[in-house]
């Protein structure tokens, strides 16, 4: 996921992991970034690429606890939450506790895996519980005091890899070569995402979300 929007304020990164979107994200970033993971590993390893960096903190934080949220005193104009919430038992006390978290003006960012037909080998082995369809993560947004400013499909061609590898070949892991040959074929296949039956679905939902206020 590419960011080409700049985050004013203070912005959360929940469920940081070893900073794969967190690199692009600090560059769209101009105020304070917060960096949060559950795995004191990952944090560690957080620490050594932002090291030096300023305007960086990193935390701890497990989104689903309510002494973590607690210790937090900050509140965020933006909060990010990508491919995260599909790993979470419960995804509602999560997006609950986001959004305490969250400015009266800010807004929620989540990406989460789409279309319960794609659940398959792949998912098991990366831990998640589930896969979701516009309308359960609209019921689960509508569950909380947010309401959604936008809701739309990403990345229509990884559907065909990711039900080829986990569906029918049953692989628990990504092919590397295969891989590396799709990320080559990016910038051509951005072309054709212009059109909007291919934006009509994706292997990835994203919702933008405000609190109601």
């Amino acid at each position: 996921m590419r960011f080409n929007l700049i985050f004013w304020g203070n912005v959360l990164d929940v469920g940081s992991g070893i900073g794969t979107y967190s690199k692009k994200l600090y560059s769209s970033v101009k105020g304070n970034l917060f960096l949060t993971d559950i795995d004191y590993k990952n944090l560690k390893k957080l620490e050594n690429l932002f090291k030096n960096k300023k305007k960086v903190t990193i935390k701890k934080l497990d989104i689903t606890s309510k002494k973590d949220i607690q210790s937090i005193k900050n509140k965020f104009d933006t909060i990010i939450c990508l491919n995260v919430l599909e790993h979470i038992e419960d995804d509602l006390i999560a997006l609950k506790n986001m959004s305490s978290l969250l400015s009266d003006t800010g807004q929620i960012i989540l990406l989460v895996p789409a279309h319960n037909f794609l659940y398959n080998s792949l998912d098991i082995a990366m831990s998640h519980k589930r896969r979701y369809s516009k309308k359960s993560l609209k019921y689960l947004i509508h569950s909380t005091n947010l309401s959604i400013k936008c809701l739309f499909f990403y990345n229509f061609f990884s559907i065909f890899a990711w039900f080829i590898n986990g569906n029918i070949l049953k692989k628990r892991i990504v092919n590397k070569t295969a891989y590396s040959l799709f990320n080559k074929l990016v910038p051509l296949l951005r072309l054709f995402e212009k059109y909007k039956s291919i934006r009509l679905t994706g292997i990835s939902l994203i919702g933008i979300c405000k609190k109601n206020i």
